[in-house]
């Protein structure tokens, strides 16, 4: 029977400790939704929460179409000069995206926006968040 606790107990700080070092730190977040008639959202401010250094952060995003039968694309950007992410399709999917080239200071306020990857398309891209991460 120890021999059972033993390992059962070795097998759980074996997942507490993969758990602690692989869980990434929040950074921020903000929300957003594009009107059929503009490219893009307004601009949202949002906090840093701990300090990223260049190449540590990724954004989990999500967005709906309220109305449009055709595939909408968007992208993300965490500065207002900042370069955007990889296109994301707004069907109401979660998805990972890393972030290059940007990195945040704590308690520094940031302006984030999403814009359209086809501006020719006329739907309502809705319900928009975006988490921010550090690795």
């Amino acid at each position: 029977m120890k021999k059972y606790t033993f390992v059962a107990t070795i097998l759980l700080l074996i997942f507490a400790f993969a758990t602690i070092t692989y869980a990434a730190t929040s950074v921020g977040s903000f929300t957003f939704s594009i009107d059929d008639s503009e490219t893009q959202s307004s601009v949202k401010t949002w906090t840093a929460s701990v300090s990223c250094p260049t190449n540590t952060v990724y954004i989990t995003t999500r967005a709906n179409v309220n109305a449009g039968a055709e595939d909408t694309y968007y992208l993300v950007a965490l500065t207002a000069y900042g370069p955007g992410c990889q296109k994301v399709l707004a069907n109401g999917t979660q998805v990972r995206r890393n972030m290059y080239s940007y990195s945040f200071s704590s308690g520094s306020t940031y302006g984030g926006y999403a814009w359209r990857f086809d501006d020719s398309l006329r739907t309502n891209i809705v319900n928009g968040y975006v988490f921010i991460n550090k690795k």
